[in-house]
Protein backbone atom coordinates (compact mmCIF):
# COMPACT_ATOMS: atom_id res chain seq x y z
CA UNK A 1 0.00 0.00 0.00
CA UNK A 2 0.95 3.47 -0.61
CA UNK A 3 0.62 6.74 0.83
CA UNK A 4 0.23 10.14 -0.84
CA UNK A 5 1.49 11.97 2.20
CA UNK A 6 5.29 10.66 1.93
CA UNK A 7 7.45 10.70 5.16
CA UNK A 8 11.34 12.04 4.29
CA UNK A 9 14.08 12.78 6.04
CA UNK A 10 16.41 15.31 4.67
CA UNK A 11 20.65 13.75 4.39
CA UNK A 12 21.62 15.64 6.80
CA UNK A 13 18.91 14.49 9.69
CA UNK A 14 20.45 12.17 12.16
CA UNK A 15 20.01 8.40 12.43
CA UNK A 16 18.16 9.44 15.64
CA UNK A 17 15.71 11.27 13.89
CA UNK A 18 15.22 8.67 11.07
CA UNK A 19 14.18 6.09 14.00
CA UNK A 20 12.02 8.12 15.54
CA UNK A 21 9.71 8.87 12.25
CA UNK A 22 10.21 5.46 11.30
CA UNK A 23 8.44 4.34 14.81
CA UNK A 24 6.09 7.19 15.28
CA UNK A 25 4.37 6.41 11.80
CA UNK A 26 4.85 2.59 11.80
CA UNK A 27 6.68 2.86 8.39
CA UNK A 28 9.73 0.75 7.12
CA UNK A 29 11.30 2.83 4.60
CA UNK A 30 11.99 6.67 4.53
CA UNK A 31 13.01 8.89 1.35
CA UNK A 32 16.21 10.74 1.95
CA UNK A 33 16.35 13.76 0.38
CA UNK A 34 18.44 16.53 -0.55
CA UNK A 35 16.93 19.81 -1.12
CA UNK A 36 13.88 18.09 -1.92
CA UNK A 37 14.68 15.59 -4.85
CA UNK A 38 15.02 12.42 -3.25
CA UNK A 39 18.45 10.51 -3.31
CA UNK A 40 17.92 7.10 -1.19
CA UNK A 41 15.75 5.02 0.45
CA UNK A 42 16.29 4.46 3.71
CA UNK A 43 14.60 0.80 5.10
CA UNK A 44 14.86 -0.41 9.03
CA UNK A 45 17.25 -2.75 8.18
CA UNK A 46 19.61 -0.18 7.12
CA UNK A 47 19.12 1.64 10.59
CA UNK A 48 19.42 -1.65 12.00
CA UNK A 49 22.89 -2.92 10.62
CA UNK A 50 24.31 0.62 11.47
CA UNK A 51 23.48 0.53 15.46
CA UNK A 52 24.89 -3.30 15.53
CA UNK A 53 27.92 -1.77 13.76
CA UNK A 54 28.30 0.75 16.45
CA UNK A 55 27.94 -1.62 19.69
CA UNK A 56 30.30 -4.14 18.12
CA UNK A 57 32.57 -1.42 17.85
CA UNK A 58 32.24 -0.42 21.43
CA UNK A 59 32.85 -3.94 22.35
CA UNK A 60 35.73 -4.24 20.48
CA UNK A 61 36.78 -0.97 22.11
CA UNK A 62 35.84 -1.90 25.98
CA UNK A 63 37.32 -5.78 25.11
CA UNK A 64 41.17 -4.00 24.09
CA UNK A 65 40.56 -1.21 27.04
CA UNK A 66 39.81 -4.55 29.75
CA UNK A 67 42.82 -6.49 28.32
CA UNK A 68 44.74 -3.67 28.26
CA UNK A 69 45.43 -2.78 24.71
CA UNK A 70 43.97 0.28 24.51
Amino acid sequence: MMTKDVITCEVTDTVQRLELLMTQNNVRHIPITDAGAPVALISVIDVTRYRLSLAEGEMSQMRDFVSGGG
